[in-house]
């Protein structure tokens, strides 16, 4: 039975993520400040997860929050975008999960007046199905720098073409276009022709939190984190050798065959790191906040080397001093405004003068204290969103209760397969799976693909 809610709405938002919501706090700083603000926000997740063994696409709205599940094999490929790799085929099923995730949102009845897309899929998604919208495309980085940075087989000359084209359908398409720092903008303004607005990843002022100056005992150094590709991490860990009277370093990561060799590097080093269970996300900045300096060890290569990474904005709210590898916007932010240490990879030296630098309290403390000044006063979502949301309130006037209107959607909707479709569905999703938590399987696979590629090229 189909279920229908009506009541009278005011201006609708969409904020739109291909993935979990929850899984980028930045999401949610859209939803909130646009609420803030008089928007009457829904907050759309799509998913490559089937609600059911037959049903394979669903969607279920629970108070604010519309869950889109797509089965990734049971979407409709558009066979016009060329795939020679398998990064390539799954970029192109993602793409089918989200886009066809929006398509069923537009079907429940959805006329928003405001969409946020966050990253690429979204925006192809929200320009196809709601052009008369307002869209708010939010690049966060770039999508085909992004992919670059994965450990997957590299994308094709044809395929890199292709998906930077689709970023500049969309951006052209977008009313507003958001990035995450002035390097990625002037990026996409010279590959793409395109100008960006800029957004850091940083927090509200409300989440703020500095600990207790501790002025005697050894200073705090604090890395919070995954094991990804250039995030050296490593290097981190091989090239801690400190006096643990004079500084300590504790490392949080999750477990796993990354953690278990860093620790393996840190016993057979002169370091003398600490590694510490994972925290939740909702708890980085509280955990953070007992340290006195948060280290970004992260050596992207550009464009990249530009982002703003959430750690940085999590740092700062934590108001810890920062000490990072030399990239281009975190540099640019520490040095203008004193918050801390730059080292340089390349540079032998650069990285034990940063340490003992900062290991220094009254040096840390001072940094420290410019650190939640910047915090309050500039480095924060409030004061980095502002202008972006006067510029949706002139494109989106509000004249008050008289402007809202009685809306009516679908709050349930299921698509149910054949147990032949159900089947093999299964079985594709299971062997997706293994792929993906496999490194040696994901080899396989793309040695497999390529082969064939080569194979049909000679035929």
């Amino acid at each position: 039975m189909t279920l229908v809610r009506t009541e009278r709405l005011q201006r609708l938002a969409l904020v739109v993520s291909q993935g979990w919501f929850d899984d980028d706090p930045r999401h949610h700083l859209w939803s909130s400040t646009l609420r803030s603000v008089g928007w009457r926000v829904v907050e759309v997740e799509v998913v490559d997860e089937p609600p059911g063994f037959y049903v394979l696409i669903g969607a279920d709205l629970c108070g604010d929050r519309l869950t889109v599940k797509v089965d990734r094999s049971a979407v409709l490929i558009d066979d016009s975008i060329p795939v020679v790799t398998s990064t390539g085929r799954f970029i192109r099923s993602s793409d089918a999960v989200v886009v066809g995730g929006l398509a069923i949102v537009k079907s429940m009845g959805f006329v928003p007046c405001l969409i946020v897309a966050n990253d690429l899929y979204a925006g192809r998604g929200a320009v196809r199905e709601w052009p008369d919208s307002t869209v708010v495309y939010d690049a966060h980085e770039s999508f085909v720098a992004s992919l670059d940075m994965l450990d997957t087989q590299p994308m094709s000359t044809d395929e890199r073409r292709y998906w930077m084209a689709a970023e500049r359908e969309v951006m052209l398409d977008s009313s507003v276009n958001v990035t995450v720092s002035p390097g990625l903008a002037s990026y996409h303004e010279q590959i793409i022709g395109v100008k960006s607005r800029v957004v850091p990843n940083f927090y509200p002022r409300i989440v703020g939190r500095t600990s207790e100056e501790s002025r005697s005992g050894p200073v705090r150094f604090v890395f919070v984190g995954r094991v990804d590709p250039y995030r050296r991490i490593e290097c981190l860990i091989g090239s801690w050798d400190v006096n643990p009277s004079v500084a300590t370093l504790d490392v949080y990561i999750p477990d796993g065959p990354g953690r278990r060799s860093l620790e393996r590097l840190a016993v057979a080093g002169p370091g003398r790191a600490r590694f510490r269970d994972a925290v939740n996300p909702a708890m980085i900045i509280d955990t953070v906040a007992s340290y006195d300096v948060g280290v970004i060890p992260y050596d992207y290569p550009h464009p990249y080397s530009e982002a703003s990474p959430n750690k940085f904005g999590e740092y700062l709210a934590a108001g810890v001093a920062v000490m990072a590898n030399r990239q281009g916007f975190t540099t640019d932010v520490i040095e203008g405004f004193g918050l801390g240490e730059i080292f340089d990879w390349r540079d032998e030296q650069s990285f034990d003068l940063a340490v003992q630098r900062l290991s220094a309290r009254d040096h840390v403390m001072e940094i420290r204290r410019r650190v939640k000044h910047a915090f309050e006063s500039e480095l924060n979502w409030d004061v980095a969103v502002r202008a972006v949301i006067a510029e949706l309130e002139m494109a989106c006037p509000f004249d008050g209760p008289d402007d809202a209107r009685t809306t009516a959607y679908v709050v349930k909707h299921r698509e149910r397969f054949s147990p032949t479709v159900a089947l093999r569905s299964w079985v594709i999703r299971t062997a997706l799976r293994t792929v993906r938590r496999s490194s040696v399987a994901r080899s396989l696979v793309s040695g497999l693909l390529s082969l064939i590629t080569r194979v049909r090229r000679l035929s």
